[in-house]
C-alpha cells in the first residue's frame, strides 16, 4: 500500500499471498478496495487472496465484486473461482451473470469461474451466457471455458453448437479445446 511506485505494490501482493495471517488478509482487502489504487495492483491483490483460499480471504473478495474498475473486478471474479465447491460463493456469481455486467470480458470470467466452482446452477448460468453476445466473443467464450472446467456431460451440445459454421472465429477455437477437456473423464474409463 505504501509502496510509491505500482509495480512495488504489485510485487508486495504477490509476496503476501503466501501469508495467510489476518494482517495480510486485511492489507491485500484494503488496497483492492481502494478505487484511486491502479488496477493491476488492486487485480493482484485479488489473486493473492484467491490463492490464499482462507475464509477471511473469501470475505474480502465477496465484498469486493463490486468493484468499479472492469479489470480489477474481472480479477476478483476469477480469484473467487478459486474456491471449488463453494456453493455460496457459486450462487452470487451466478446472480451476478443473471443482472449482467458492463464488461463482456468480466461476464466471460464468470464463465470460466463458474466452471471451476461447479456449483449447483453452473449448467444452466453458463447455458444463458452462451447467447449473449459481446467483443471478441469474449462471453461465450468464457462460457465455453467453463463447460470445459465444469466437466459434465451436460456442456457437450453446447460446446458442440458453438462450432456450427458462421459463428465468430473465438468461438469454435475455445469449443475444439473444450471438447478435449470434455472428453478427458471419458479417456479414463
Amino acid at each position: 500500500q505504501y509502496a510509491p511506485v505500482a509495480r512495488a505494490c504489485t510485487e508486495a501482493a504477490a509476496a503476501l499471498s503466501k501469508d495467510t495471517s489476518a494482517a495480510s488478509i486485511q492489507a491485500l482487502a484494503k488496497v483492492l478496495k481502494t478505487e484511486r489504487v491502479f488496477w493491476g495492483t488492486r487485480a493482484a491483490c485479488a489473486k493473492a487472496l484467491g490463492q490464499l483460499r482462507t475464509p477471511g480471504a473469501r470475505a474480502a473478495l465477496l465484498a469486493s465484486l463490486s468493484v468499479k474498475h472492469p479489470k480489477a473486478r474481472r480479477a476478483v471474479v476469477a480469484a473467487l473461482g478459486n474456491f471449488r465447491g463453494d456453493e455460496e460463493i457459486s450462487k452470487a456469481l451466478a446472480a451476478m451473470a443473471k443482472s449482467g455486467d458492463a464488461s463482456g470480458f468480466v461476464e466471460g470470467e464468470l464463465g470460466r469461474a463458474l466452471g471451476r466452482l461447479r456449483g449447483e446452477h453452473a449448467v444452466e448460468t453458463l447455458t444463458k451466457l452462451m447467447g449473449r453476445v459481446a467483443f471478441q466473443d469474449a462471453v461465450r467464450v468464457g462460457a465455453i471455458d467453463g463447460f470445459a472446467e465444469l466437466k459434465d456431460p451436460r456442456g457437450w451440445q453446447p460446446v458442440l453448437d458453438a462450432l456450427a459454421p458462421g459463428q465468430p472465429v473465438f468461438g469454435p477455437r475455445a469449443a475444439i479445446i473444450a471438447l478435449a477437456k470434455l472428453a478427458e473423464p471419458l479417456a479414463q474409463k
